[in-house]
């Protein structure tokens, strides 16, 4: 009777999971747009796209519903700017140009495929120019139950003749969402954002509409083109990669997409039987591919630093692209770094209070940016706050040099933290003023730059601010605040290593009191200054698995190997150094950057805290592989430093966010060495 109910449930699982594959859709009868996307009988029957018709934002209308779009129609004689809406009979038509959706299901019903045809119904040629498809994936945060529930991480990738959508479920749990596109006439060309403001519904809760971008193409009269899809359900991100290899789709994969100058560069291609690649070329330098074993790869000598673009052609015309980026070296570039931080973002103004200060610095103006104009938050551009990774970087860097120059910059650095930044009982602020909020977040920052101050100085008293510190970040927030880079393990060891018994006996009460909470809310998580997000999931993370180190509670792992899956739902795989493995975050240009733009940032250095989970849970798990993705992301967090030892607070990664262009590096140097601060940690950890 045992062996038959575990035969019984087995087949009710498999029953469960063809099930949920099933994909069921609703189409707006006015527009023609998809308005809702589901599985059936998956266990929330949450709906994959945003639901364009205000019910979901009030500022999101059906002119944003999937499969609209818009297309510039260049004819000899005019340009026409067109945004469809489909009728009826599913197609548009304006006398230049006929297009026509299908949609159908395949596969017993697993599989919805949807065929955009566009036809040139005038006499004389057409270019088609900036066609964009609306594809609004539900990437929001409403709050973190609501997430787990019925929201999606959208991993998006769009290069040549490989585009795809990887839609992981915020939960981590499977059914999630696949879209490859296949048998087409057009060659995708990235993605751009609709709907960002800071008067939009959801503000920095919501990623906004994506749409999927193309490249330019020419139609003769009555000549047709074809955009199609595949939407279907998958297990994970190798299930993903599977499914869309049978659906004909190549992929390039490289062990890591940062590379130092001179280093080889490998990438490898799966491609699908009866694939034919023929060739490829970095930035338009032409290559022969090497086979080995019957499988091709990428290999090539890395010659050119910065951003190296590499173009891989197969089966007669068609072709993708891998992003990789070359660094002189690691440890000289974050040298570079450190140097310019102190030559040039430290204020040397003895007669103003914030002098020995690392200051948000202009690219644009080649000076300190001393936060005298109006902005969007002057608190995320003061001399305080997530400024203070510049000093905790350069402390770093003084274990490892002994560099007297660096020592001498931290000890005027570490007064004004202390003197300017912090109150007689280590209340801390933002900004030297006291004025504005008084931030969970600062007190962790400071009490970590102390405990680097005592491993550079060996000063035992920075231990105490240290502990002090912490202790009014507990008095005034309590223990159910989310706050990261906490020394948990450093702030106890050093601390009886020194013996402060008391102090260290006091301040694990609180690390454990706050582990409680995380215990008890489990994925309930509350909402900070976002209602959820990556650096919500990792400080529970980093907490646990440290306090796991410090006493082997078995309940500590034991949560953190609920919470992992979420954190891995915020990390794609894409061939670039600016996506693979990079969580996703979308509104910190607009809030720290000097041009103030809503928008995919990758990478973000906050991403980096990715890569201290990993290397944490490495160390306390023993699973090698995460020690190699912990130094991965953080590597391609040089992203935003370059070789002059600048750098930027952001990159803007999609083309266009609300038709303005993007693909930038903000100007502002500002919050980003953070990302350097846990490289460092990270080859520390990892020894």
């Amino acid at each position: 009777m045992k062996r038959r109910n575990i035969f019984l449930f087995i087949i009710f699982c498999f029953s469960f999971f063809v099930n949920a594959q099933i994909i069921r859709y609703e189409v707006d009868g006015r527009t023609g747009g998809l308005v809702s996307v589901t599985m059936k009988n998956a266990h929330n029957n949450m709906n994959w796209i945003l639901r364009c018709d205000t019910t979901q934002y009030k500022s999101i209308g059906s002119e944003y519903q999937w499969g609209l779009g818009g297309v510039a129609l260049v004819t000899p004689t005019e340009t026409q700017n067109v945004n469809w809406v489909f009728d009826r009979h599913g197609c548009f038509e304006n006398g230049l140009i006929k297009i026509c959706v299908s949609r159908k299901l395949i596969q017993g019903n697993s599989v919805l495929q949807e065929e955009y045809r566009f036809t040139n119904i005038s006499g004389n040629p057409i270019m088609l120019k900036d066609l964009y498809v609306n594809t609004p994936m539900n990437d929001n945060y409403p709050d973190a139950t609501t997430c787990m529930q019925s929201r999606v991480n959208a991993h998006i990738w769009s290069s040549g003749d490989v585009v795809y959508i990887n839609g992981i479920q915020m939960s981590g749990t499977p059914p999630h969402f696949g879209l490859v596109m296949h048998d087409s006439s057009f060659k995708g060309d990235g993605y751009e954002i609709f709907g960002r403001s800071r008067t939009a519904d959801g503000w920095s809760n919501n990623r906004g509409i994506i749409a999927l971008d193309f490249k330019d193409k020419q139609l003769q009269p009555g000549e047709s083109a074809v955009l199609s899809w595949d939407i279907f359900s998958h297990r994970s991100h190798k299930d993903f990669f599977n499914k869309a290899e049978k659906l004909g789709m190549l992929r390039l994969e490289a062990d890591r997409y940062t590379y130092e100058l001179g280093d080889i560069c490998k990438i490898d291609l799966i491609a699908p039987k009866g694939c034919n690649p023929t060739g490829f070329d970095v930035d338009g330098k032409a290559y022969s591919l090497v086979k080995e074993n019957g499988k091709y790869s990428v290999r090539f000598k890395t010659e050119n630093l910065g951003n190296n673009l590499v173009t891989v052609f197969y089966d007669n015309g068609k072709y993708t692209t891998a992003e990789v980026q070359v660094i002189s070296s690691e440890a000289g570039l974050v040298d570079k770094r450190v140097n310019f931080i102190i030559d040039n973002q430290q204020y040397q103004n003895k007669g103003d209070k914030r002098y020995g200060a690392y200051m948000v610095y202009d690219n644009e103006e080649n000076k300190i940016f001393l936060n005298d104009k109006p902005s969007s938050s002057y608190y995320d551009r003061d001399e305080g706050a997530e400024r203070l990774g510049m000093g905790l970087l350069v402390a770093l860097q003084y274990q490892d040099t002994k560099d007297e120059k660096l020592l001498n910059s931290l000890n005027k650095y570490i007064r004004f933290v202390r003197n300017q930044l912090q109150t007689e009982d280590y209340t801390t602020y933002s900004t030297y003023r006291h004025e504005g909020r008084n931030r969970a977040y600062n007190y962790p920052w400071i009490a970590h730059l102390y405990v680097e101050m005592y491993k550079c100085t060996g000063q035992k008293s920075y231990l105490l601010d240290c502990y002090q510190t912490m202790r009014a970040m507990y008095r005034h927030f309590g223990h159910g605040f989310y706050a990261f880079d906490i020394p948990v393990y450093e702030s106890i060891t050093l601390l009886r290593k020194e013996e402060f018994h008391a102090q260290a006996d006091t301040l694990l009460t609180d690390y454990k009191a706050a582990a409680d909470i995380y215990l008890k809310n489990g994925t309930n998580y509350p909402p900070h200054e976002v209602n959820y997000e990556q650096t919500i999931v990792s400080p529970l993370i980093l907490l646990l698995t440290q306090l796991d180190m410090l006493t082997g509670d078995p309940r500590y792992m034991a949560e953190v190997e609920k919470h992992m899956p979420l954190l891995e739902a915020f990390s794609g795989f894409q061939p670039s150094h600016h996506l693979n493995e990079i969580g996703i975050r979308h509104w910190d240009g607009y809030w720290f950057g000097k041009r103030e733009f809503w928008g995919d940032t990758f990478p973000h250095y906050w991403s980096a805290m990715t890569g201290m989970c990993y290397a944490y849970y490495a160390k306390c798990s023993g699973n090698e592989e995460y020690k190699k993705r912990a130094e991965n992301v953080v590597r391609n967090n040089f992203s935003q430093f370059f070789e002059d030892g600048k750098a930027s607070c952001a990159y803007l990664y999609p083309n266009r966010v609300n038709k303005q262009p993007a693909k930038f590096y903000d100007p502002y140097a500002n919050d980003q060495d953070f990302a350097l601060v846990f490289y460092k940690m990270i080859k520390n950890l990892n020894k």
